[in-house]
C-alpha cells in the first residue's frame, strides 16, 4: 500500500515550495491537496518532477454533489476543467 500526504490537511498556509520537499523528507513519494485553482500549478509539477512526487488527487469544484444526478453535468464539466488546468 502506498500512502499520500495532503498538503493543504497539513501544511495550512505554507507555500507548496516548503511543504513538498518537507513530503519528500519524511519518505512520502505520493501528494494530494484539495483545491488547484489557488496553487500555481506549473510550480506544483515542476517541484514533484524535481523531487519525485506524484500527485494522486486533487479536488474539482467542492461546492457541486457528485451524488446529485440533477448536477451530474456541472460535476463532469468542473473535472475537466480541473484536468486541462493540472495537466
Amino acid at each position: 500500500m502506498n500512502y499520500s500526504v495532503c498538503t493543504d490537511a497539513l501544511f495550512h498556509g505554507e507555500p507548496i515550495e516548503k511543504a513538498l520537499p518537507l513530503v519528500k523528507e519524511c519518505g512520502y513519494d505520493a501528494v494530494e491537496f484539495w483545491t488547484w485553482w489557488d496553487k500555481d500549478m506549473k510550480l506544483m509539477k515542476d517541484l514533484c518532477d524535481s523531487l519525485g512526487l506524484k500527485v494522486v488527487t486533487f479536488c474539482t469544484d467542492f461546492r457541486i454533489n457528485p451524488g446529485d444526478a440533477t448536477q451530474h453535468d456541472r460535476y463532469a464539466a468542473s473535472i475537466e476543467e480541473a484536468l486541462t488546468q493540472v495537466m
